[in-house]
This record gives C-alpha cells, structure tokens and sequence, in this order.
C-alpha cells in the first residue's frame, strides 16, 4: 500500500540483509515471529509492513520501526542441566504420577543469574495436545550457581494405547 522510494544501502548490505552478508533477518509467515542476527557491532534500522487482503484487495497496513543496536559482549557459558536419578529420560504408566528435579548450573558465570523454565505440548497444551498438562515451576536462582525445579507429569489413562509413554527433557 506505501510508495516510498527505495533506500541507499552500503555495499554489502540490503532490505533483504539489512545486518550485511553474515547477518540474519526474516519473518516467520504463519506466526509473524522475527528472527535477527549480527555477526558485527553497529547500528541498525529496519522496518517491517504488514498489509492485510480480503479478496485480493489490500485493505489495510501497519508499519513497524525498530532500531537495534547490536554490541559486542564477552561469551556466555550455556548452564548444564541435570536430573534427579541422572537421566533425561524416563518411561511414565498411564495414570502414575512421576515427579523429578530437574537443576540448571553455571560454575563457569558464577556471578550471572540462571531462570529455569520449561515449554512444551505438554507443558502448554498446545498444538494437538488435549491430556493433563505437565507442570515444571519457573525458578530463579538466589545464589547464582544453580537452580532446582520439580517437573511432574500424570498422563491420563486414555492418551495412548501403548503400555508406557516416553518423556525426554
């Protein structure tokens, strides 16, 4: 729906890669989530339109501007994740309720602080997911080494016709 003339990129650069060749910028079409990476410090701008047809007619847009400054960081150690009984993988009956801890830690960035949280079909009950929904509680650590939560999980008797159900975190 907008006529506006097209914007002078630098060499390298482009609407298409606005973060330059080894940068990262797309839009995911079903969910509208964006996705952004810089390989390089700097500056950005971009600018997204969203235009709505009804009948191969455009009715309506919106735009959104967002200006992203990227800078350079020192590394991040990912926290190591570990599991009461030390497996991540259990099999669960029908109707038993299981209960694990499940502990992220960090010995490397022992002065950053690690949220412990948990998505999923099960967890959310979403997607095609319609039985009793997992439960892990968001944690935080207070002494920024480790935190602990407790995943539990009662399948209901009528979801699968196999003996046991799989569960991989």
């Amino acid at each position: 729906m907008s006529n506006f003339p097209d914007v002078e990129y630098r060499n390298g650069y482009s609407a298409a890669k606005p973060f330059g060749n080894s940068g990262i910028a797309s839009i995911d079409a079903f969910n509208g989530l964006t996705t952004y990476l810089s390989r390089i410090a700097g500056r950005f701008a971009v600018a997204i339109e969203v235009t709505e047809w009804r009948n191969g007619v455009a009715i309506s847009s919106v735009r959104l501007d967002l200006q992203i400054l990227v800078i350079n960081c020192s590394p991040n150690n990912k926290p190591s994740l570990s599991y009461e009984g030390g497996s991540k993988f259990w099999e669960i009956q029908p109707g038993e309720k299981k209960c694990w801890d499940v502990t992220a830690s960090d010995i490397v960035d022992d002065d950053q602080i690690i949220t412990l949280r948990a998505f999923g079909d099960i967890l959310t009950g979403s997607s095609t997911f319609t039985g009793t929904k997992a439960t892990l509680s968001p944690a935080t650590n207070a002494n920024k080494i480790k935190v602990t939560s407790k995943f539990c999980w009662q399948p209901d008797c009528d979801v699968s016709t196999v003996r046991y159900l799989s569960c991989n975190l």
